[in-house]
């Protein structure tokens, strides 16, 4: 008997892994079976997924013995193959996603920050999506509420943040913001209140650069926030690193909004 190479070895145990983690009907029915036998009408019940849909992975998990049947009781249970495959994907769902989304966040950064691949996967990434192309911004406003000082500086002027700013004015939130003169010139044109309300508040400072990087930074008491745009300069993902857990992504953001500032003049 001829002897299985590496590269076939390797072969048969993805295309185990793309089955099991290829389906998320497959993965839930291992989840739900991991909690005890059920039957089919059970686990139809629990699914909320069409019967042929759960018929036929149903066979297919038992066709590879990571789920038995008990045909007289028409009940369903997990094997120890099958926890053992359940708990491989258990195990890559998290990284793989957090890898995915620590992709996209730096393919909208256009700088490379000199920060570990494992403390980006470890911050909070949040990226837009066609359903909620507002997520990024929005994840930003929830934190804005409550803190005690703000500073930061964007390429451009978002209207959810004009609002969470003059919001910060109304409870008297120190505030330090940078922008470009671009910038400040749709801010005064688009925004005009608000514009107004930050120039006449003793607690906000605005400053202008001739160039600010294409990517956002706001320094929170908690939290440092990085943003990143798509090519319409949209904002399309955010990372939120704590200030207590993720030091050399805080050290970073600081470092990047001190010399911002530094450049900058303040707005007459």
């Amino acid at each position: 008997m001829t002897r299985e190479s590496a590269d076939e070895t390797l072969e048969r145990r993805l295309e185990s892994l793309q089955f099991a983690a290829g389906s998320s009907v497959r993965v839930r029915i291992l989840r739900t079976l991991a909690d005890g036998d059920r039957t089919s009408d059970d686990l139809k019940r629990r699914l909320d997924v069409p019967r042929t849909t759960l018929r036929r992975n149903l066979v297919e998990l038992t066709d590879r013995h990571w789920i038995d049947h008990d045909a007289a009781a028409d009940a369903y249970g997990l094997t120890p193959a099958g926890e053992l495959v359940l708990s491989g994907v258990e195990d890559a769902i998290e990284p793989v996603g957090a890898a995915t989304d620590v992709g996209a966040f730096l393919r909208d950064l256009p700088v490379s920050p000199p920060v570990a691949p494992s403390a980006l996967a470890a911050a909070e990434i949040t990226v837009a999506t066609e359903a909620d192309p507002f997520r990024p911004v929005s994840r930003v406003r929830e934190h804005l509420d409550g803190t005690g000082r703000v500073r930061g500086f964007v390429p451009v002027i978002n209207p959810v943040y004009v609002s969470a700013v003059a919001d910060l004015q109304s409870d008297a939130v120190p505030f330090e913001f940078v922008t470009d003169a671009a910038a400040i010139e749709t801010l005064r044109d688009t925004h005009r209140d608000a514009f107004d309300l930050l120039l006449a508040s003793p607690t906000a400072d605005l400053y202008v650069a001739d160039s600010v990087p294409e990517y956002g930074i706001a320094l929170l008491d908690e939290h440092v926030f990085v943003g990143g745009y798509d090519g319409t300069m949209r904002p399309n993902s955010i990372l939120r690193a704590d200030r207590g857990e993720h030091r050399s992504i805080v050290e970073w953001a600081t470092d990047a909004f001190d010399r911002v500032r530094a450049r900058a003049t303040p707005l007459d």
